[in-house]
């Protein structure tokens, strides 16, 4: 009877354990294909960013993984380029040394790298770091910004041709708001008024110049309504008393910070079209 018990707990004990196993075994192979659906879906994730994406281990400085997108912007094959040194693909090899071994996350809003054919081209880096297996790794995302470098030299240069062309100008020109803070002017403008510096010509309201107080609100209507006004005829004052006839012209411009109104003055006091009273 005994020897039946004993049998009985033994056969018991070896089915719970069968049972523990298999479950055991069943949660082992849920969780390696929870794992293998996560790695295909950040796979995925990698593959389709349009940002060349490398995973460089910190220690070496070599190219562990990388993107298609990477592979198309420095012209290598994915075989070529995982066999490569991240400094192997900059312009600034020492500076690419000393990023990798940043521990934190980091932004290089410009860095010059070069393709498999020489190219040189400036890009943005966005660069952070994890432990992977016990060995630090960089996840550095490249963006190419050679159009965005280009805009901005194009802009530089209109802006430098348009700033020449503004301090040039033989018409007084201002930059203001629509309550008259004068925020920018050519010398001109100081020529036209007697005054002697910019600081100075800040202490004043653009309204302050204008004798007839309608003629400014008129002026500024026709602003309102129609965005621009173009030879407004007019009185203003130097800061000497000295009374000028003029034509105003303005335009008015809507930006994030509001409504500002770009005038030019031309002085037509010689051409006697507003006679003195």
């Amino acid at each position: 009877m005994s020897l039946n018990l004993f049998q009985d707990r033994e056969l018991k004990t070896t089915i719970e354990m069968a049972l523990y196993l298999s479950k055991v075994d069943a949660e082992r192979r849920q969780a390696e294909e929870a794992l293998k659906r996560s790695e295909e879906k950040y796979r995925t994730l990698f593959e389709v960013e349009s940002d060349a994406l490398f995973l460089v281990d910190e220690d070496t400085g070599n190219l562990l993984e990388t993107n298609e997108a990477a592979c198309k912007l420095y012209g290598y094959s994915h075989e070529e380029l995982v066999g490569l040194k991240a400094w192997d693909l900059s312009a600034e090899p020492e500076k690419t040394k000393k990023a990798i071994k940043l521990v934190e996350k980091t932004f290089l809003p410009i860095r010059y790298h070069k393709k498999k054919d020489g190219t040189v081209f400036p890009v943005e880096i966005n660069a952070n770091d994890f432990t992977l297996d016990g060995r630090k790794i960089n996840l550095s995302a490249i963006r190419d910004i050679t159009v965005r470098k280009l805009a901005e030299e194009a802009l530089r240069e209109s802006e430098e041709k348009y700033r020449t062309i503004f301090n040039m100008s033989k018409d007084a020109i201002i930059l203001s708001t629509e309550k008259g803070e004068i925020l920018e002017a050519n010398q001109s403008v100081l020529d036209l008024f007697g005054v002697e510096s910019f600081g100075e010509l800040k202490n004043y309201n653009a309204a302050d110049f204008w004798i007839d107080p309608e003629d400014r609100k008129q002026f500024i209507s026709n602003l309102k309504q129609k965005g621009f006004e173009t030879d407004f005829g007019t009185k203003l004052k130097r800061m000497a008393g000295t009374v000028i006839n003029v034509h105003a012209s303005a335009i008015k411009l809507e930006s994030e910070q509001g409504a500002f109104i770009i005038s030019t003055i031309r002085d037509i006091s010689k051409r006697s079209e507003f006679p003195e009273p």
